[in-house]
């Protein structure tokens, strides 16, 4: 990326994709917890996604499986949430993040005559990364009002 702007706005457009990714996999156990204390697990997330991503430069399929790992990590090691309910947040968490891509982003990123970009620079990457966030911040929102979890289902936890 030549632009410092667009670097930035990259940057923090991957903390809130992440932020929204975390709250996500939460509100798919259950779990309610105020901002304040997702703040620093994002953060951590961010960096190892970073890392993961950018400076290690992994294929989509390795980065996906490690930010499924790191955020069933953070669930468990820093909110206390067992170990396979914070598995299963995050595996949701992250197959509703690439259906939103692939159902909606990216046939309407088509549709408008956009080409979808292989490298993350440019303001197309940075259009589609906003556009990806539609499906999952729905989501999250209406899981939020509803007080839906998926916790209520499982019979060990009633």
């Amino acid at each position: 990326m030549n632009n410092t702007y667009l670097t930035i706005v990259n940057c923090l457009l991957g903390y809130l994709t992440l932020f929204i990714c975390y709250q996500l996999a939460l509100a798919f156990i259950g779990v309610r917890l105020p901002v304040n204390q997702v703040i620093l697990p994002v953060l951590i997330f961010s960096v190892i996604a970073f890392i993961s991503k950018i400076c290690l430069n992994s294929s989509a399929s390795v980065h996906t499986v490690v930010v499924v790992i790191v955020c069933t990590a953070l669930l468990y090691l820093i909110n206390k949430i067992h170990i396979l309910f914070s598995f299963i947040g995050s595996l949701l968490s992250f197959i509703t993040l690439t259906l939103g891509s692939m159902l909606l982003a990216c046939p309407i990123f088509v549709k408008l005559g956009y080409v979808i970009p292989l490298k993350y620079s440019g303001l197309t990457w940075l259009y589609l990364s906003m556009l990806e966030l539609v499906i999952p911040t729905i989501i999250l929102v209406l899981m939020k009002i509803s007080k839906f979890s998926l916790m209520k289902y499982v019979p060990i936890t009633k």
